[in-house]
């Protein structure tokens, strides 16, 4: 960037250097209530450059070791602040060298492409680091809920209960209740057998979900009670699911063993482009969905699969 290069560098850090080095000689001159600076000739460049041996020589004695330490930690500390120059030094530096050179001068123009540059990418950077970062916020924000209302169900030894809308009479957890501003992801469920309304307990615990046609919908939720021991229920759910549509599937077992092992299928013959799938255990003697670690971990994953169509 030759010469306009070069003296915005020096401006940018020497401009810097020398306005910390006048505030740092007030500072010194103030709690020492000497003028050994001025009397050794340092000028204010040089102050940042003081070493523990400079600041023995000019302050000598026990009696100053406190002091010898607080001048040191100033120096640090502002050479610190000087090696980091903030968005003001960077204008005022801009502005002086467009001040000292004409606006269209070659050098000039090199200075602002280059600094664009720069700046665009870094932009960038973040922006690809932020939407890198975004799905491992949400599944964490969605554990810490889950962990959350685990503790509440162990305070209060049971949820606190309400009706969800087209359910039937049998109690259910009680929705998230979503604010105005959040998203809506339109959700079909599309229940394959008798699963006690606990289809209607899983929605009401997701947030931002709005009940939508198979047709409209931007992901399924299939709700397969499990009653066939080789797996044909899953493999006829499998079939009612269109393929040009994401979906999870969420496999039922009936049960009120909250430490039920749940058997494992092979969905990889699905036809389904986009498939997640869950486990949920659910019995009619604890009016739907079980409270365990097996359904909290389900509305978690339903919830992360839920947040990236937002």
């Amino acid at each position: 960037m030759s010469n306009a290069g070069s003296w915005f560098s020096r401006f940018s850090w020497g401009s810097t250097k020398e306005k910390k080095g006048r505030d740092l000689r007030r500072e010194i001159h103030a709690i020492s209530q000497s003028s050994v600076l001025d009397v050794a000739n340092i000028d204010d460049a040089q102050i940042l450059t003081l070493t523990r041996e400079d600041l023995n020589e000019l302050f000598p004695g026990v009696q100053n070791f406190q002091l010898r330490r607080t001048i040191m930690m100033l120096i640090t500390e502002a050479v610190k602040d000087s090696l980091q120059p903030g968005p003001e030094t960077f204008a005022r530096a801009l502005k002086q060298l467009m001040q000292k050179n004409k606006s269209n001068d070659a050098d000039v123009q090199v200075v602002l492409k280059e600094s664009l540059r720069a700046f665009r990418e870094a932009e960038d950077q973040l922006k690809a680091a932020q939407a890198s970062l975004k799905p491992y916020i949400e599944m964490l924000n969605s554990l810490t809920e889950v962990s959350a209302r685990k503790e509440d169900w162990d305070a209060e030894g049971t949820p606190s209960r309400r009706k969800f809308p087209n359910s039937s009479q049998a109690d259910v957890i009680p929705p998230n209740v979503a604010t105005n501003f959040e998203p809506k992801v339109r959700v079909h469920s599309l229940v394959c057998g008798r699963t006690l309304d606990a289809d209607r307990q899983i929605l009401g615990q997701l947030r931002g979900v709005q009940e939508s046609d198979l047709w409209g919908c931007q992901l399924i939720l299939a709700f397969c009670p499990v009653v066939s021991r080789a797996g044909t229920d899953i493999e006829e759910a499998l079939k009612k699911i269109p393929g040009d549509k994401p979906a999870v599937l969420v496999t039922m077992h009936h049960t009120f063993n909250p430490q039920y092992v749940c058997p494992t299928f092979n969905i990889s013959s699905s036809q389904v482009r986009h498939l997640e799938y869950v486990n949920v255990l659910f019995h009619d003697t604890s009016n739907g969905i079980l409270r365990c670690p097996t359904n909290d971990n389900a509305i978690a994953k339903l919830q992360f699969v839920i947040n990236q169509y937002k």
